[in-house]
């Protein structure tokens, strides 16, 4: 199943473009496009990507959820845990507290009980066949749209008790098993500034926040998993290029839990047909255009522009209807 359009979808296309190593603190009002400033905000495609979850977690879990195979999994499963309280409080449509165990609860590693106010029969079946000391992960990942990443402080530049993601962008979270903020950064072109402060951003992350940041690139699919295994080939499609490419937007979010030294990090996945951002707000086109400019080869590639020539050309001659 392909999103539906997502009118609010960010537009965070700088010029010139260079990928930092920045945060910017989430509170009510900063983040507008989606429900201000919330870190687990509702969207209008949540149903779809939650349907595609459910697919995915049936087809191939060992490719969605990947633990460290370093670490205890009762160790794995105790922070999950410290993580539950907050997110319960973000959002206690999706994840409630429960002063006994029954048939519909989840009991973590500090023996609390959790009902997953979402998940239906079907759901409850495919989870009770799931590992146990993840599968409040995996409840939680059928509940809400976003991917996750709970990031462990280890006083380098950390590591991932637990990798949950449907929809990676181009990369393999199989590969990636206990992998530090480093090596998950390690593919991104033009990412020196990145890598070279992934030890302060684990120390922030786990600190401080919750932070935000954006991440674009441009598609010639909607699909939101673009995993290796089943991303087609760049530059597919024959219609006119801005008609033919989506805007994919990576709405990244960190949540810290100091006493534990451990950060959750999010990633909700927005992607929308590119004529309909460039039509938004007047003089996109002409930003988008020259941040493509501003990039090396390399990081053209890495953001999905394989004929970024001909795609300038649309840009520049780019008309919007009249309002």
């Amino acid at each position: 199943m392909n999103p539906r359009p997502t009118p609010a979808t960010p537009f965070p296309v700088e010029v010139p473009y260079r990928v930092r190593a920045d945060l910017t603190l989430l509170t009510p009002g900063t983040d507008v496009e989606l429900h201000q400033g919330q870190p687990l905000p509702r969207g209008a495609s949540d149903d779809v990507a939650l349907h595609a979850k459910r697919t995915s977690l049936q087809m191939h879990p060992q490719r969605v959820r990947v633990p460290d195979p370093q670490r205890d999994p009762a160790d794995v499963a105790r922070t999950l845990a410290a993580t539950l309280p907050t997110l319960a409080g973000h959002r206690p449509d999706v994840l409630q507290a429960s002063i006994t165990a029954n048939a519909r609860t989840f009991t973590d590693a500090e023996r609390r009980h959790w009902e997953f106010l979402q998940l239906d029969d079907e759901a409850h079946d495919l989870l009770a066949s799931q590992p146990a000391p993840t599968r409040i992960a995996d409840a939680l990942a059928l509940s809400l749209p976003e991917d996750f990443a709970w990031m462990r402080d280890d006083g380098r530049e950390g590591s991932a008790d637990l990798l949950h993601v449907t929809f990676p962008s181009h990369w393999a979270p199989e590969t990636r098993a206990g992998a530090s903020l480093l090596a998950l950064h390690q593919p991104v072109a033009d990412g020196d500034a990145l890598r070279n402060a992934s030890r302060n951003l684990m120390r922030a992350i786990t600190r401080k926040g919750p932070f935000r940041r954006y991440v674009w690139s441009l598609n010639p699919t909607p699909n939101l998993d673009r995993h290796p295994a089943t991303t087609p080939p760049a530059g597919t499609g024959t219609r006119h290029p801005i008609d033919d490419t989506w805007f994919r937007v990576e709405r990244q979010t960190t949540l810290p839990f100091p006493d534990q030294a451990v950060a959750l990090f999010t990633i909700r996945i927005l992607v929308t047909p590119l004529r309909d951002v460039l039509t938004t707000e007047p003089g996109r086109a002409a930003t988008l255009a020259a941040a493509i400019r501003s990039m090396g080869p390399e990081l053209r590639r890495y953001k999905g522009l394989h004929d970024a020539e001909a795609l300038l050309d649309t840009l520049d001659t780019f008309d919007p209807p009249s309002s």
